[in-house]
Parts: structure tokens; C-alpha cells; sequence
């Protein structure tokens, strides 16, 4: 009963924070696994987040345990500012495993609680996570992370705000799922899981139990610095030449296939500062790079960003990379196709970058597209926080499908996000905000755009 004595006393804690709270709003229901048979002593916990220009914040929780008959009846905090995330878990009596888990839920907004909810929850078979992470001296380091159901899209489970040494996860084992950490002082690394359903094995780094169905991960942090070139090329395979300015940003491309393009969302800026002060080269007369790039002994993912100007024609090219603690110095040449948008280098187009070698904000000149979130009476939504992803599907331009990711809010956009658009098709737009219904938006051609 260890677990569950650990699980309520940190649930308990957070929820302290909130019984002073007269407002609340019921949830009720009962609980079953995939056979229907009811499952007693199940937890329940409803934890609360805030949105303020950056990753959903947890501020704290109310929890309950389900009794023998599996019914539940639990009193949440009420605020319309918030959203909500409902978590569900079954620990065995016998083995202290969780064993079964609901479904993997996103936090929703307060309007879809607001008059109280009643549900029974029919839950599936759990699988267990545990991440730790190791320098090049096989030390334990702190570090963020994230884990993602790959078909869903979405993180179930993050934390961003404090570093740890461990983290544990309980999920649906029928799913697969990529996991990604940020460690201090070193890149960030993944790993795609789909075998909860193979049998026990053990590596250096990598161990799993079929019978407790528990991945243990411990990921290797180190890395070395790897050179990349090419040439900028223009769609007839020549050398886009004589230009008045380019430079090639490299996005980590996480699990999911996704890039965050907000603050700070790139790599920093001449990564080969770190290799005893040498610098990224760029050649405006050839349209020759040379840049530096991290291998991890995990590998590693990235999209490279190349933005051009000619004069008044801008120009971007996308490509992806991986490269890992192997890999030796790599040729990456970038065709180069016209951007959406004609507004280079305004302080919305910008991308900004920290310098690798004095930290400090380097503003790269490039062209981005506005988008804004309008009302019903096209009033634009200054006053809103909103995650939004973005789907292109660059293979027929050298590079692959991927999502942009960012965050508006009242201080960071104004209603409005911009990103580095080629001037074809998006896939597919999907917009949260705590405040709306989500939104999706289909495939809209550059015309449409």
C-alpha cells in the first residue's frame, strides 16, 4: 500500500490549497474495467491549470477514492480561469502496480464543468513509465520533460516548471508513446515506446517488465558537436547567389513531429562558439553555410529553417535531420522557395535567437505570416491565452510533415500569431484557449490563406 499512502499524501497536499473554496462544481460517477466488473478503491483526482503565455501551469488538485461499489462523488474547485484534467488510477492491492488507468485526457476548459458532471468510466489495462537521466560520468542530472500519445498529439503528462532527478507515468498500455526530456546543460533527447506488449528484456540503459508492464528508461545526456554545410539552391538546382542576408536556424523536431516556434523556440545561435570559438559561416556571394549542430548519444531530430533575402524576394527552405553520437560532418543543401508572407524583418517576422556564445537576444530577418483570432462580430481576441498547432506537409519541398507550435496571449500577440510560412497548402490548424470550445481548421490552400 505504499504507493497509494504516497499518491494520496501528495494529492492531499495540493488539495489543502483549495478547501477554503465554497464554490465548487460536483463529479460523480462509477468505476468499471473493460470487463464491467466494478473497481473499488480507485482514485480519482481533478487536478487545476492556468494558461499565461506559456505551457498550462498545474496551481493544485482535489482528489477521491471510489468505494467498494466503485461510485464516487468528488467536489471541485470552481473558477471560470481555469481548465480542469481528470486522471483516473487502480493500484493492485497485491503487487502495488497500477493496473488499470482511463482514457489520456487533455485539460479542458472551465465551461465544460461549470453545471456539474456525472460519467462512469470504464478503464484499461495501465503501463508504467520511470525516466531518469545521466551525464557522460553516469551521474544523475535534473531535467523537464514530456510524454506524448503519438496519435493523439497532445502531452499527457509534462512538467516544465521544476526539474527532476525521476519521473513516473502511469498510461494506457494499448497506446504508443514518445517521450522527451530536457535536461540542464545538455540537449534535449527522446524516445518512441510501443512495446508494452513484448516480453521482459534488459539493456544498459533501457529495462522492461512484462509482469508489472513498467519501462525503465534511463537517458544517456552526452553529445559532441557536429559540423554542418551546403548551399542554398534555387528550384532549378542552382546556387541561389549574391544574396543580401540568409542564415539556417535548426528547430528541434520533437516527438510528434512537432517544432515550437514561440519564445525561445530555436536552437541558440552559432552553436559553434562551443567548439573553441570558431563561428557559423555564411558566404551571401555563394550561398554557402557551415554551422554547428549537437549529436547526442541518444540522437537527436531537427528541422532546419533557411530564410533568404534577394533583394525584395524572400525566400525559406525547410529540411530534417537526425544525428546522433556517430554521426561525422554532413552535407545539407536547401532549395529555396518563395515565403507567404512579404513582411521581412518587422519585429513580429523576426525570429529570435539566444547567442550561443554571450547569451544574449540575436533577431534573425525573415518573413512570417499573421494570423488572428476574431470573435463572431470579427473583434480580434486581444485579451486571450491560446496554444496553437499548425500542420504543413513540406515533403514535395526536400523536407517532411510537421506542426508548428506556439502560445498567444494579451502580452506576447495581441490576438494575432505569425509563423515562417512557404507559400503552399496548411493542413490543418487547431487552436485551445481556456476560454473557447477548441477549433479546427481544415486544409486551406496559400490562396485561401
Amino acid at each position: 500500500m505504499v504507493i497509494k499512502k504516497i499518491f494520496f499524501l501528495s494529492l492531499l497536499l495540493l488539495s489543502v490549497l483549495f478547501m477554503s473554496i465554497a464554490s465548487a462544481w460536483e463529479f460523480n460517477g462509477t468505476i468499471k474495467d473493460i470487463n464491467g466488473t466494478t473497481l473499488g478503491n480507485t482514485l480519482i483526482n481533478v487536478t487545476m491549470w492556468t494558461m499565461s503565455g506559456g505551457p498550462p501551469q498545474i496551481i493544485g488538485s482535489n482528489s477521491t477514492f471510489s468505494d467498494a461499489s466503485g461510485w464516487f462523488n468528488l467536489s471541485v474547485a470552481d473558477n471560470q480561469t481555469w481548465m480542469y484534467k481528470i486522471t483516473i488510477i487502480h493500484i493492485n492491492s497485491t503487487t502495488n502496480a497500477v493496473d488499470w488507468i482511463g482514457q489520456s485526457l487533455p485539460q479542458f476548459p472551465y465551461q465544460e464543468f461549470q453545471n456539474g458532471m456525472s460519467v462512469n468510466f470504464s478503464l484499461r489495462p495501465a503501463g508504467t513509465i520511470n525516466i531518469t537521466a545521466i551525464n557522460g560520468s553516469g551521474d544523475r542530472i535534473n531535467f523537464r520533460y514530456q510524454v506524448k500519445d503519438t496519435k493523439l498529439g497532445y502531452p499527457i503528462a509534462e512538467e516544465f516548471n521544476n526539474p527532476v532527478s525521476e519521473a513516473i507515468i502511469y498510461v494506457p498500455r494499448d497506446r504508443n508513446y514518445s517521450i522527451m526530456i530536457y535536461p540542464e546543460q545538455a540537449l534535449p533527447v527522446a524516445l518512441n515506446w510501443n512495446n508494452f506488449s513484448s516480453e521482459s528484456y534488459n539493456t544498459s540503459l533501457l529495462t522492461y517488465n512484462a509482469t508489472t508492464h513498467t519501462l525503465e528508461k534511463t537517458f544517456n545526456c552526452t553529445d559532441k558537436l557536429i559540423r554542418i554545410t551546403g548551399y542554398l539552391k534555387n528550384s532549378t538546382g542552382s546556387s541561389l547567389e549574391n544574396l543580401d542576408e540568409f542564415t539556417v536556424i535548426p528547430f528541434l523536431l520533437e516527438p510528434g513531429n512537432m517544432i515550437y516556434v514561440g519564445e525561445n523556440g530555436g536552437m541558440p545561435y552559432n552553436m559553434s562558439a562551443w567548439n573553441n570559438g570558431s563561428s557559423d559561416i555564411y558566404n551571401l556571394t555563394s550561398g554557402f553555410y557551415n554551422i554547428t549542430l549537437p549529436g547526442p548519444a541518444e540522437s537527436a531530430n531537427y528541422i532546419l529553417f533557411a530564410t533568404a533575402r534577394k533583394g525584395t524576394n524572400y525566400y525559406g527552405g525547410y529540411r530534417n535531420l537526425s544525428l546522433d553520437y556517430s554521426s561525422n560532418s554532413t552535407e545539407i543543401n536547401f532549395t529555396m522557395f518563395p515565403l507567404m508572407s512579404t513582411d521581412w524583418g518587422s519585429a513580429k517576422s523576426n525570429i529570435s535567437l539566444n547567442d550561443a556564445a554571450s547569451q544574449n537576444k540575436v533577431n534573425i530577418s525573415t518573413a512570417k505570416q499573421r494570423f488572428n483570432l476574431i470573435n463572431s462580430t470579427n473583434h480580434i481576441l486581444d485579451q486571450t491565452h491560446a496554444h496553437i498547432e499548425v500542420k504543413v506537409d513540406y515533403t514535395n519541398y526536400n523536407a517532411t510533415e510537421f506542426t508548428f507550435m506556439l502560445d498567444v496571449s494579451p502580452s506576447s500577440g495581441s490576438g494575432s500569431f505569425y509563423l515562417p510560412l512557404l507559400n503552399a497548402s496548411v493542413e490543418e490548424i487547431n487552436i485551445f484557449s481556456p476560454n473557447y470550445a477548441p477549433r479546427r481548421i481544415g486544409k486551406k490552400t496559400a490562396a485561401q490563406i
